[in-house]
């Protein structure tokens, strides 16, 4: 809920299976377009994906940027699949062109090119070599919607079961929420803020601050002495976190429901603090 249609990074589509944040990033030459990562190949989903950019933008290294791949998750699925033939073609490995989707047959999994009956075993299972807090301070610092997203799906699977859904993850919300604060009058629908029918008052956003206190390093320094994560909608401004003094971190939120100065938050949050350092 509340992704766009347009091609910037932070309208990336959530996926189970994904890589780079299901976006690519392209540089084009006078040779045509490639990776402009060095670790990344141009895969073939990488340079269709390129061919319909427009507006690069123009740096040091040349024109580059950064796009999402679309509102189809099986894009995203043959993106990772055509990354996986590559890792594995460089280390010698023999592996097909072609990309294809297969049901397993109920009761049954693949292990090693042969069928058994251990019921959907997976092959493979990958742990996360981060923590969870190393996972949120980058997501915090860079506003990763995709993380957030992420994050809040595989919530709603621990709450509710799997598979993740949408609506799950409101339904998450909703019970957690409402049990932690006793809240009646909020809605949220996804990780990320996205969706313009999410609705929180400042206050409930102080009720957090005040819970999620211990884990206050996790969110960037904006101003001197100001720690605080931002919101940004056509139309609406918002900035919450933490005021540090001598003796204690004080909580603040303001929301902004018209458009100002990109940095007039910033501003208000650095008078704020200017105002209790002098009180």
């Amino acid at each position: 809920p509340g992704a766009g249609d347009s091609d910037n990074p932070y309208d990336a589509i959530p996926s189970a299976l994904a890589a780079n944040f299901n976006t690519v990033y392209i540089r084009k030459t006078h040779r045509g377009f490639e990776s402009a990562e060095a670790q990344t190949p141009l895969t073939a989903t990488a340079l269709a994906a390129a061919r319909h950019i427009k507006g690069f933008k123009k740096t040091r290294h040349g024109l580059q940027k950064r796009v999402n791949l679309g509102g189809d998750a099986r894009t995203a699925q043959r993106y990772f699949a055509e990354l996986l033939r590559a890792a594995l073609t460089l280390q010698g490995v023999d592996v097909g062109a072609a990309v294809s989707w297969v049901e397993p047959s109920e009761g049954s999994a693949m292990k090693g090119g042969a069928e058994t009956t251990n019921s959907h075993s997976p092959i493979y299972l990958h742990k996360n070599s981060r923590t969870l807090s190393e996972m949120v301070k980058p997501m915090m610092k860079y506003s990763t919607n995709f993380v957030a997203n992420q994050l809040a799906l595989n919530l709603s699977a621990d709450l509710l079961g799997a598979p993740a859904s949408e609506a799950k993850v409101l339904l998450a919300y909703r019970q957690r929420l409402s049990e932690l604060f006793g809240w009646q009058n909020f809605h949220i629908e996804d990780g990320a803020g996205l969706s313009r029918k999410n609705q929180l008052s400042p206050q409930q956003l102080i009720e957090v601050l005040e819970q999620f206190e211990p884990w206050r390093h996790l969110l960037p320094e904006i101003e001197p002495g100001v720690y605080a994560k931002s919101g940004t909608l056509i139309g609406v401004s918002t900035l919450a976190g933490y005021i540090k003094t001598e003796s204690d971190w004080l909580p603040f939120a303001l929301m902004l429901n018209e458009k100002v100065p990109y940095h007039y938050r910033n501003k208000l949050a650095h008078e704020l603090s200017q105002y209790y350092l002098t009180y």
